[in-house]
């Protein structure tokens, strides 16, 4: 898998690599996932975006909605692909 922002970032030792992306306005990001089983069973996934080499350059947040399209320039395209891959990635590990 190709990371832009290196395999070691901290990001990686606890949440899952979906790859890199390059978004229309040309930024570069590795997408990925942070996912919590709670004790329910019920399972949690938040978004786990790097966007530069220092430990503090990512962005996370909740994912409400499997079926949600980002858009308009605060939402970015990368949150849109980055669901797409979490999809993606659960289809082939259930």
């Amino acid at each position: 898998m190709k990371f832009y922002w290196g395999k070691n970032h901290q990001m990686w030792d606890y949440c899952i690599p979906l790859g890199s992306f390059i978004s229309k306005d040309g930024c570069k990001y590795d997408l990925g996932i942070f996912e919590e089983t709670f004790k329910s069973g019920n399972k949690h996934a938040s978004f786990a975006i790097v966007f530069g080499k220092e430990d503090s350059n990512y962005i996370s947040g909740n994912i409400l909605n499997l079926d949600h399209e980002f858009g308009g320039w605060s939402s970015g395209d990368y949150r849109t692909e980055t669901i797409k891959r979490y999809k993606e990635y659960l289809n082939e590990n259930t």
